[in-house]
């Protein structure tokens, strides 16, 4: 059994296209890719804002959904549970 470990995810915020908004990106500086704390970290941020942005009509229904769909996919990616879901039954 081969035994894998993710060092760097694409970047959330370019995803990979190394520019965001006309710029080079401020999350990855370029790179195209972060390391795993960083995605993570920003995943956690896109997941509560999120959440806060539904709760106070910040923001549409689908475009939340997406953005907490992206942070469970990064949280998968690395192969660790998100905090959201750290207290919930198996």
């Amino acid at each position: 059994m081969t035994i894998v470990r993710i060092t760097r995810i694409v970047c959330p915020i370019c995803r990979g296209e190394r520019v965001r908004l006309g710029a080079t990106c401020f999350f990855c500086h370029g790179v195209a890719k972060v390391p795993v704390d960083c995605a993570l970290d920003a995943a956690e941020r896109r997941y509560r804002l999120a959440k806060g942005g539904v709760t106070s009509g910040d923001y549409p229904a689908d475009v939340s959904r997406r953005l907490m769909d992206e942070a469970n996919q990064i949280f998968d990616i690395a192969g660790v549970t998100p905090p959201w879901k750290q207290g919930a039954a198996a």
